[in-house]
């Protein structure tokens, strides 16, 4: 049986710039198991479904919609290995005997998944080099990563995939696709980049960006992907949580 958590916020939706938790999977130690992961990774390609509640530490720090990425550690091939958004209340899990377990869940959902150990996208390598604040391979599943730690791995997941395609061992979320997968990474992680592409007036035609808005999101120009072009280039601010003109 499921019980909700009763001190969480009556509508939920978080009234900040959603914030990004890593969770971590060591699949030598957890329930989860590799065969699992497999399983979840054909039903998140075949049917965009993937039934999967996460337990998260720091549980009173996440809001709804708040986002987050899945590091598998413990194994030769750590790294991100899905990501999306958390939904819904947390809630704890009461058993046969009646008493109420003090972990609290999520229910996760995937915007992307990709085979790590075939793909090499978003390693630990990679990760401890670029934002080598966080340690990535330890820790606890939910901690919450400083507004600053948070873009600077927005942007290295846009420069990672934005020259991917879905594929045997890679699968962007059917409805959304690349385009919106990053752009809404980007629009929630990046503070900054949002500053400065207002301050350059680097924003689509129709929209005037509203001072102190955090919920505006890019535009992706994925006709502009060619090797050797930077994330920026293929970027505008658009109009999401922007006054229209």
């Amino acid at each position: 049986m499921y019980i909700q958590s009763p001190d969480w916020m009556d509508d939920g939706l978080a009234p900040r710039q959603r914030r990004l938790h890593v969770l971590r999977w060591n699949p030598r130690i957890s329930s989860y198991t590799p065969d699992a992961f497999e399983g979840d990774f054909k039903s998140f390609k075949d049917y965009q479904a993937m039934d999967m509640d996460w337990s998260v530490f720091n549980w009173k720090e996440v809001m709804h919609l708040d986002l987050f990425v899945m590091m598998k550690v413990g194994t030769n091939s750590n790294g991100i290995v899905w990501f999306g958004y958390l939904r819904f209340p947390p809630y704890q899990l009461e058993y046969e005997d009646g008493h109420v377990g003090r972990t609290r869940y999520f229910e996760t959902v995937p915007m992307f998944m990709h085979r790590i150990e075939k793909t090499g996208l978003l390693t630990a390598e990679k990760l401890n080099r670029e934002i080598p604040e966080v340690n990535w391979e330890h820790g606890h599943s939910g901690e919450m990563l400083s507004v600053e730690a948070a873009e600077k791995l927005g942007l290295l997941i846009g420069r990672e995939l934005m020259f991917q395609e879905d594929g045997e061992d890679l699968k962007f979320e059917e409805f959304s696709q690349k385009p919106y997968v990053i752009s809404d990474f980007l629009g929630y992680l990046c503070p900054q980049l949002k500053q400065k592409f207002i301050d350059e007036g680097k924003v689509t035609e129709h929209a005037v960006p509203e001072k102190g808005v955090n919920h505006n999101s890019f535009k992706f120009h994925e006709e502009l992907v060619v090797p050797g072009v930077s994330l920026e280039d293929v970027l505008e601010l658009d109009e999401i949580g922007l006054q229209l003109s």
